[in-house]
């Protein structure tokens, strides 16, 4: 599994200065699965998306994706939350 969060340190990875950056990144090389794509780099991806476009109801989109589950959170009101899950 990836994220777009995982391009900027799989980019320093594969030119060789990714030490030099340690701990900057909160992603994850993706260099180890490009060299062997039998190879996991990570399990679980956690997603967030705050879209403000609503004017003054907060909507929010929490998802914590791996390879059997995805499950989602949708804030729409301050206090109210609704909660779904699916197995894909």
């Amino acid at each position: 599994m990836a994220s777009s969060m995982d391009l900027l340190p799989t980019l320093c990875d594969l030119l060789g200065v990714l030490e030099k950056y340690e701990g900057e990144f909160r992603g994850n090389s993706l260099k180890a699965a490009i060299q062997d794509p039998s190879k996991s780099v990570q399990d679980t991806i956690h997603f967030t998306f705050d879209d403000v476009s609503l004017g003054n109801i907060p909507s929010v989109l929490r998802c914590i994706r791996s390879a059997n589950t995805n499950i989602q959170s949708i804030s729409l009101k301050m206090g109210e939350m609704l909660i779904g899950s699916s197995m894909i």
